[in-house]
């Protein structure tokens, strides 16, 4: 499997449902994120669809912990490497 790259550079980019109890303060922070791609609101046990970027699977699980204060999200479904 060949990863998406940026500028040349392969990176992991991967979906994530999130459920939060402060939807304007997780906003926020997505909206302050260059990892954040994309932000769609949902409706059902979670709160939004979260489409983020990352150089690996380890700084993706990092953007995930840093997001922890704003609620928590569903598993990642980081890809394996090729």
């Amino acid at each position: 499997m060949r990863l998406p790259t940026v500028s040349g550079i392969s990176r992991v980019i991967d979906v994530v449902l999130f459920k939060t109890g402060n939807c304007a303060e997780f906003q926020r922070f997505c909206t302050e994120s260059p990892d954040v791609i994309g932000l769609y609101r949902i409706s059902g046990k979670f709160n939004f669809t979260l489409k983020a970027t990352a150089e690996s699977p380890e700084t993706l699980t990092a953007f995930l912990d840093s997001s922890s204060p704003n609620g928590f999200p569903s598993k990642p479904c980081i890809p394996a490497p090729p």
